[in-house]
């Protein structure tokens, strides 16, 4: 149960419905952002295994995550996550055959971007809370 002096605060309205159902819950909010221009829909909906010309593409832009302009390299990061979960593979396979150290790190980051689970955000009370010890 929440405090009171919570409760009242999310009827007055200057809390939002997401705080009220953390702090209920007792838990964190988790959020997975889906990368600009990615329509989410489509992001959720990727097939399990990467086409011929995705594999292509791939082939193709692991070679850019090295490349000396950083705006390039951008690009290929953005390029290869936007191909979603199906592209781990591709990944974990070019990492092995790459010597480039850029092209390694930002492969591992790829990588441990879809098989991490996302960042969780805490939703703490504000210094008001006083009964509740938090504040």
């Amino acid at each position: 149960m929440l405090p009171r002096h919570l409760l009242e605060k999310i009827r007055r309205g200057a809390q939002s419905a997401a705080l009220l159902v953390a702090l209920s819950a007792g838990a964190a909010i988790a959020s997975e952002a889906v990368p600009a221009g990615i329509d989410a829909a489509k992001a959720e909906s990727t097939p399990a295994e990467l086409t011929k010309e995705q594999r292509e593409v791939v082939r193709k832009t692991v070679p850019n995550l090295g490349a000396a302009d950083f705006a390039e390299r951008e690009k290929a990061s953005a390029t290869l996550k936007g191909l979603g979960k199906p592209v781990v593979p591709a990944l974990q396979e070019a990492l092995k055959e790459q010597t480039d150290a850029e092209i390694k790190s930002r492969l591992g980051a790829l990588i441990k971007a879809f098989t991490q689970p996302p960042p969780t955000t805490v939703i703490l009370p504000d210094e008001s809370c006083k009964p509740c010890g938090r504040g």
